[in-house]
């Protein structure tokens, strides 16, 4: 019997956890799209199993219920390859493909298996604005009814659409994922070993996504800095739409200008997740180090207990005078037959691990928590003062704006910039913006957009805008 691709989706996304393991399946074998037949079908029949137990019925009224027909006659290989939800199988190999849209539908109903970019990814749309910079730049006509200019305009549009999907499906991934592993962290029981090994994979992928996604996420929205093959991708979308701004296509350039600020404005995210991952990434760090120093002693202590005195050797002893000896503490396991000056000592008949475990279960709870919270505060001791200097200097512009004369200007931009040059030291453009959205909520002012292209500039920063005028309201 023949199911319609939608009534087979429907079931799947009703019964999601089943194709949310297989993606689980995907991403931690790297194959793809690949998963094994037997996998599929072991999935479809616990799925049917938990529509309609199996408990105390016969195996004819197993075969006759309709949920279990409805379940075998949507979800078969075969519907699924006819319904193209399943574009392959090999019985061959044992393998079959899903439909990459199925895949990336199940993908978004939870951030943390969503896909997040890595460099490869990043450098494949910086080489794609490059290219399209480059045909630009040759374009044989600009007239908008020209085929060629229509068809490169689409491909332009389509590709920074395509790059602000891929960078806010990159920030939820990370997000989500980030979230996940914290809380392992965050919840973890020192005296329980399995949570003690979940928080280590944790902390291990933490430095993971940070050295790998986020620093690149980092590196691709930066626009001032120099590459050897091309612009940055952010710049070279810029520069693609002054060209069209530069042939009488201010729409176009407007379009291409807003989008280059929706991806700029997740370089914010970033910045957060960057924030928040660093502590995880210090604490991986340390934890390393701290393991790498406990190895190397118990190394020392097993090469020397087993080449000098395993109870294997015949009448090899330690020196009574052996530096071993100077540390007594570390070797409460041992006892010693009697105090000569080759004194000959044995292990303890207790099991180590035992005692070992028992003094982690008593001795645990002693420890006094927050200890390192605290050296980590210690360490950024000057970020306090710099957030108090910025929240007084957010201020100071706030109390000039409330000060600035209410008066009709034409350029509301130019205008700001003059009055808060004097006001605020080493204003910069992003300020000016600041104090505009401050000035907008001041009543008696209406703020209006002309769209008219204008042009902010200083010895460092260069600011493309509509223009703006004042009215005055008398309050209103």
């Amino acid at each position: 019997m023949s199911v319609n691709a939608d009534v087979a989706i429907i079931l799947l996304i009703e019964n999601k956890w089943m194709f949310l393991e297989l993606i689980d399946y995907m991403d931690n074998e790297g194959r793809g799209e690949e998963v094994p037949m037997r996998l599929y079908e072991s999935g479809v029949r616990r799925l049917m199993d938990k529509l309609d137990p199996p408990a105390g019925k016969s195996d004819r009224a197993l075969q006759s219920s309709p949920e279990r027909k409805k379940v075998a006659a949507a979800l078969n290989i075969d519907n699924m390859k006819r319904a193209r939800l399943i574009l392959h199988s090999d019985h061959s190999t044992g393998v079959l493909f899903f439909a990459p849209f199925l895949i990336e539908m199940f993908r978004h109903f939870d951030n943390s298996r969503l896909r997040h970019l890595n460099s490869a990814d990043f450098e494949n749309i910086r080489g794609t604005f490059n290219r399209l910079l480059k045909e630009t730049r040759y374009l044989q006509s600009n007239d908008p009814l020209d085929l060629d200019f229509k068809a490169h305009l689409g491909v332009v549009r389509g590709e920074m659409r395509m790059a602000l999907a891929k960078m806010k499906e990159n920030v939820d991934s990370l997000q989500g994922q980030a979230s996940r592993l914290a809380d392992l962290v965050e919840n973890m029981r020192v005296e329980v070993v399995d949570d003690v090994r979940k928080a280590q994979a944790a902390l291990e992928e933490i430095n993971q996504i940070y050295t790998r996604s986020i620093i690149p996420s980092l590196q691709f929205l930066s626009e001032n800095v120099d590459i050897k093959d091309g612009k940055p991708a952010l710049t070279a979308l810029a520069l693609i739409g002054d060209h069209y701004a530069r042939n009488g296509h201010i729409h176009i350039s407007s379009d291409i200008l807003y989008g280059i600020e929706a991806i700029r404005s997740y370089r914010c995210d970033i910045d957060l997740l960057r924030n928040s991952l660093s502590r995880y990434v210090q604490q991986s760090e340390a934890q390393r180090r701290a393991y790498d120093c406990i190895e190397k002693a118990w190394n020392a202590i097993y090469s020397a207990t087993s080449d000098l005195h395993n109870g294997n050797l015949r009448e090899v002893t330690l020196p009574f005078k052996h530096s071993v000896f100077a540390k007594v503490p570390l070797f409460n396991g041992m006892k010693t037959h009697r105090q000569t000056y080759e004194a000959k000592f044995e292990w303890s008949d207790q099991n180590p691990r035992a005692v070992f475990k028992e003094h982690l279960r008593t001795a645990v709870r002693k420890v006094e928590a927050g200890a390192t919270i605290h050296r980590l505060e210690a360490a950024g001791t000057g970020l306090g003062e710099a957030e108090r200097a910025k929240d007084a200097r957010m201020m100071l512009i706030q109390t000039s704006m409330d000060q600035w004369p209410a008066t009709a200007v034409e350029d509301l931009h130019q205008a700001i910039h003059r009055h808060l040059i004097d006001l605020v030291p080493d204003i910069t453009l992003s300020e000016v913006l600041i104090a505009i959205d401050h000035l907008r909520r001041r009543k008696g002012i209406r703020v209006k957009t002309d769209y008219i292209m204008g042009r902010l500039s200083n010895e460092r920063q260069a600011l493309t805008y509509y223009k703006r005028h004042v009215e005055l309201t008398d309050g209103i």
